[in-house]
């Protein structure tokens, strides 16, 4: 009578008489249990499990009001009540701790996380044996929630690496009764992913936590593998090499020492082995290559040959006939080079191995960045891109060129030789440029930011390739950079990039002893630096050193050449420039400027800097020339 009637008012119907005060409910609970049998106590416990969902289901000023702390302190209380109860009733139960507590990790923070974790628990007490076999799913969506709980206690700081080792066991329970395929489909790829995210930090035990899963996964029964439709097949090839790609990340994290890529490799091996064109890949891209590049990254030679046999079994995948496994694989083969390269480029700045990343080792690394980018443009997209419609391998092509400046920087860093190099990379560089004005005709909302990003880089490495006295692919880069950025100009804030670019061009063009071109990159330098060229001194002291130094190099053979250059006004070297190609069209930014001003400025430098008469009279010769309407395109 009194469980009837406990049952009767906590059964909500949205009035404000519902029992919302669960502190009492509890209370009251516990009264009514000491006085029933142990059969009895389940049951009643169960009739309670069910009407709190059924409330939480129905009646939602209910669910508002009541304390979700009280919530799950009932639902515990109930759920140790139910353990003794039939298989039927254990069913019921096992569906009402999913929903009680799939609704407690969607509640606010306050909520005391050990009740959230202790009723998640609960639905694992039982030995292996015991679980609910038919019902594996129900545990793998619990498995799934208590991870996405963790992770929204990340940051709170709690030390949530203790509760790894209850993960582990219970997600190891769940393996030994979930189907395989179904496992491996529906929840492998979450269950990497997130808790590699989650426990960044600790990359040791996860490690091993991930080394128990797959070891699990191989003890089961693999025959549905088999029976697996084409399409299937695919897609659970695609999920494993996501998660190898993880697993790979996390293992550079700890220098792959203890990693377990290489036995979860064979465990994929063990899944999808039996279709052949899956079995190649797997042997060839990972067991035969990258597991042991990335295992035995010391021993540089072994590590050229990977690198360069990785590209020849590309192609020779593509020749047996494998050409649609091996284009779904090229986004993975790429993510697997680019950790390749940012993880070897951190340590050769670390520590004095420019071994690790030796000149064959960074020519079959450009070979093959370049190969795949190639390879992208007509792939599956793998990299995320933010808030983008546009789905197209352009972009994982894109975020792996992006690494190849690393290798320019460390040769230059330790000393490295990339004479040889510097063609291989000039051409990738100029794919980017491809790939994001591809990108921008399918208005990616991140190309602009991407453009920006390669500019920097580009002329952060002509700069740099200077220094180091590599010229001719410091000018060509140079060139580029300035070619797309005064076609993507977007305004006049913008134009302070070129006189930059341009001034350190014709620097570099200097130390190459290319005077004129020098010359007229440091006249076109003033020109984009206008109007606040004209208060400072900077631009017309390159000037005059370019056309001192030439002074200094006259020969014979060039005279003549190095005289015609010391009388060069800013108006002769812009008429020369009015009609060059080299960056585009420059007649619109070249026809409204007011040269009279420009070249009273030269003149006044000349006066001030550099007293010299041939330049002098160069300056003079071209007011006369500016009066006789010469030449004809100046307004």
């Amino acid at each position: 009578m009194e469980t009837n009637e406990f049952i009767a008012k906590l059964k909500a119907n949205g009035s404000e008489k519902d029992w919302f005060d669960l502190t009492k409910c509890i209370d009251r609970y516990k009264e009514i249990i000491e006085s029933l049998s142990a059969k009895d106590k389940g049951l009643f416990s169960l009739n309670v499990l069910c009407i709190l969902i059924r409330n939480l289901d129905t009646v939602p000023s209910w669910t508002h009001k009541i304390s979700t702390k009280e919530l799950l302190a009932l639902s515990i209380e109930c759920v140790r009540q139910t353990r003794s109860l039939d298989k039927p009733e254990q069913v019921k139960t096992l569906g009402c701790v999913f929903r009680l507590h799939k609704h407690a990790i969607t509640m606010n923070s306050s909520t005391p996380q050990e009740l959230v974790l202790k009723l998640s628990f609960m639905a694992f007490e039982y030995d292996d044996a015991s679980l609910l076999q038919e019902y594996y799913k129900t545990y793998g969506h619990i498995i799934i929630d208590r991870i996405t709980y963790i992770g929204k206690l990340k940051p709170t700081k709690l030390p949530i690496l203790k509760l790894l080792p209850k993960l582990a066991e219970d997600i190891t329970k769940t393996i030994k009764i979930y189907d395989t395929v179904h496992f491996c489909t529906n929840m492998l790829t979450f269950v990497v992913k997130k808790l590699c995210y989650i426990y960044s930090e600790s990359p040791k035990e996860i490690n091993e936590l991930l080394g128990k899963i797959f070891d699990c996964i191989s003890k089961n029964d693999l025959k549905g593998c088999k029976n697996l439709s084409e399409k299937d097949a695919f897609d659970l090839y695609v999920k494993l090499n996501e998660c190898l790609i993880t697993i790979t990340e996390n293992s550079l994290k700890i220098n792959f020492h203890n990693s377990v890529l290489d036995s979860m490799t064979r465990v994929c091996v063990s899944l999808l082995g039996h279709i052949p064109d899956m079995f190649h890949c797997f042997q060839t891209i990972f067991l035969n290559s990258f597991c042991c590049i990335f295992n035995d990254r010391t021993n540089p030679i072994l590590i050229d040959n990977l690198l360069k046999n990785a590209q020849t079994s590309c192609e020779m995948t593509e020749k047996l006939g494998y050409k649609t496994i091996i284009y779904a694989t090229y986004p993975f083969i790429g993510q697997l080079l680019r950790l390749y390269i940012e993880h070897n480029v951190n340590i050769v700045d670390k520590i004095d191995r420019s071994d690790y990343l030796n000149e064959p080792i960074q020519e079959n690394c450009l070979k093959l960045v370049k190969f795949l980018i190639e390879k992208l443009k007509n792939t599956k997209q793998l990299t995320k891109c933010d808030n983008c419609t546009v789905k197209t391998g352009l972009h994982d092509a894109l975020r792996l060129s992006f690494t190849v400046k690393h290798l320019i920087t460390v040769s230059t860093n330790k000393g490295i030789e990339l004479k040889n190099n510097l063609l291989v990379y000039f051409t990738i560089v100029e794919q980017q440029y491809l790939i994001l004005e591809e990108l921008n005709t399918l208005r990616c909302p991140n190309q602009e930011r991407c453009f920006r990003k390669l500019q920097i880089d580009v002329h952060n490495i002509a700069v740099l390739l200077n220094k180091y006295k590599y010229y001719e692919y410091s000018i060509k880069l140079f060139e580029i950079y300035l070619k797309y950025e005064l076609k993507h100009l977007k305004n006049d804030a913008e134009l302070k990039n070129v006189s930059r670019a341009l001034y350190n061009k014709s620097i570099c063009e200097l130390d190459a002893k290319l005077y004129k071109d020098s010359l007229l990159n440091a006249y076109l330098s003033l020109v984009f630096s206008l109007p606040e060229g004209l208060k400072s001194e900077k631009y017309m002291s390159l000037v005059i050193d370019v056309k001192a130094k030439a002074l200094k190099s006259v020969t014979e053979d060039v005279s003549d050449e190095i005289n015609e250059l010391q009388s060069m006004s800013i108006l002769e070297a812009c008429d020369v420039l009015y009609s060059d190609n080299t960056y585009g069209n420059l007649k619109l930014f070249l026809k409204n400027h007011k040269f009279s001003a420009l070249l009273k400025h030269e003149y006044s430098m000349y006066i001030k800097l550099w007293a010299s008469t041939v330049p002098i009279a160069g300056v003079w010769s071209s007011l006369v020339d500016l009066t006789m309407n010469k030449p004809r395109w100046v307004a």
